[in-house]
């Protein structure tokens, strides 16, 4: 789809020009969160380009109002430079080791630019230079982090140090690449929405107009013909229906797969969502209905649940949310009465959301902790963090602190003993600091401290040491001592 390639390929041309054009000093990017993966793909693959002779290092690492990440970083620019060391000694190549670590009082950035300046000069043919990708995944101060990133560009100690900056949807570094003029370069990598939904559209109209006997691409909404039909290949009889169906049952999936059924179902899925789109509510309800219950009548539970989801989701948006809450309750009964847990939690939290939205807050937490215990079943640990949270978040709200506590005690429990890198996508951290928050309002000071320096672990991917796997014990348990107000 253009409206996705465009944007890629024209930050794929800058960046190679940055690539080749050294005087450059940095590359600017505003990106979208749906582009993200795909842009950071491109850009670290620059280290690989034919006319590149710089290392790089990349730092994911968010700029938080309380830990700017710029130690986390530095630790990070110390392995990778370790790793690049390794792999070009099975090259042959002898890359010298950084300096021994000094005890320096310095600020965690002015460190960061000691260790790059360390790593910028541990270099050995044909290395030259260096490239920073530097693309947090979060920044809550844009001022400050434009600050931090202006003071490493123009220290004079640096200046042989190049940098790629990806920010989420907007500039901090304006004023910036103002200042280095045609030594800074700038690219917007979002996607065209007018141009992705009239997209969109044709495909969902192609797809859910092709009939039964089409081919496989017009299925899909590819342009192709109306009424042609690709010749039968060489030497190849056409399928036995019965013959496919039992193909598909010796292979655990139901007949309903080759008998057409799918494809029905398909369709109708797609009608559905080109009618809402085109603004005819009650027929995209029709159509979903009828996707669910040819599904229900094949025996396809999975794809039930997936279109009962839907479902609910088209009431939400119009505004049907006591339907909606009909549809996900049965979508989690469904899911439950087949050993679904995962499927069942997303049902959960559909439901509590929507209940939440009805004024339902009780019966919306209990969704929601509901979700969080199946999510632990499906071992799914950020939905069960997240389920969590919500849960807390009602309580407090509600002024009713130990089940809010309890919610979020649960919720750091299951981040935990979750891989580190999982938990970083979660909001384990946010939830430490809302518990140091109410430690700190009851005076349990060492307990908020504890939890803050969690919250920084939590954040930044690190693991947990052995006497921090469970939240503090004696965190407030009674409802009549003052709370502070839910961040």
């Amino acid at each position: 789809m253009d409206s996705i390639t465009r944007p890629i390929k024209t930050l794929a041309e800058k960046a190679a020009w940055f690539t080749r054009a050294t005087e450059i000093r940095v590359l600017s990017v505003a990106v979208s969160g749906d582009l993200r993966d795909a842009a950071l793909r491109v850009l670290a693959g620059q280290e690989h380009h034919a006319d590149n002779r710089s290392p790089f290092l990349r730092f994911d690492d968010a700029h938080a109002k309380t830990d700017d990440g710029w130690a986390m970083r530095t630790r990070r620019a110390a392995e990778q430079h370790e790793a690049r060391r390794t792999a070009m000694a099975k090259e042959g190549h002898a890359l010298p080791a950084l300096p021994a670590v000094a005890i320096r009082d310095l600020s965690a950035l002015a460190e960061h630019a000691v260790t790059l300046r360390d790593v910028a000069d541990a270099r050995c043919p044909p290395l030259s230079g260096l490239v920073v990708l530097l693309a947090p995944s979060r920044v809550d101060d844009p001022v400050r982090f434009g600050d931090d990133v202006a003071t490493l560009v123009t220290s004079p100690r640096l200046s042989d140090v190049r940098w790629i900056v990806v920010e989420p949807e907007r500039r901090s570094l304006d004023a910036l690449c103002d200042g280095l003029d045609e030594h800074a370069v700038r690219v917007d990598c979002f996607v065209d929405d007018a141009a992705q939904q009239k997209e969109l559209e044709a495909l969902l109209e192609g797809a859910s107009t092709a009939g039964a006997d089409s081919p496989p691409a017009a299925r899909a909404g590819a342009a192709w013909p109306r009424g042609v039909t690709a010749p039968p290949r060489p030497g190849r009889a056409p399928a036995d229906p019965e013959a496919r169906a039992r193909l598909a049952i010796s292979l655990g999936l139901p007949a309903a797969s080759v008998d057409g059924t799918a494809e029905r179902f398909a369709r109708a899925t797609m009608q559905a969502a080109l009618l809402l789109r085109r603004g005819d509510g009650p027929g995209a309800i029709r159509a979903q209905r009828e996707a669910r219950d040819l599904c229900v009548g094949a025996g396809m539970t999975r794809e039930a649940i997936l279109a009962e989801l839907v479902l609910g989701s088209y009431l939400v948006h119009l505004n049907e949310r006591p339907l909606a809450i009909e549809v996900y309750e049965s979508a989690s009964e469904r899911a439950s009465a087949a050993e679904m847990p995962a499927m069942a939690a997303q049902a959960q939290l559909a439901l509590g959301a929507t209940r939440l939205l009805e004024g339902q807050r009780p019966a919306a937490a209990a969704s929601y902790a509901r979700a969080g215990e199946l999510a632990e079943r499906a071992m799914d640990p950020v939905l069960a963090i997240e389920a969590y949270r919500m849960t807390g978040q009602i309580a407090f709200d509600a002024r009713l602190e130990t089940p809010g506590t309890n919610a979020w005690r649960r919720a750091l429990e299951v981040a935990a003993v979750a891989p580190p890198e999982v938990v970083q996508a979660s909001s384990a951290a946010d939830v430490a600091r809302k518990l140091a928050a109410v430690c700190r309002a009851h005076g349990l000071h060492p307990q908020a401290a504890s939890l803050e320096l969690r919250a920084q672990k939590l954040e930044t991917g690190q693991s947990l040491d052995v006497t921090e796997l469970l939240p503090p014990s004696d965190l407030p348990t009674s409802n009549e001592l003052p709370l502070p107000e839910p961040g």
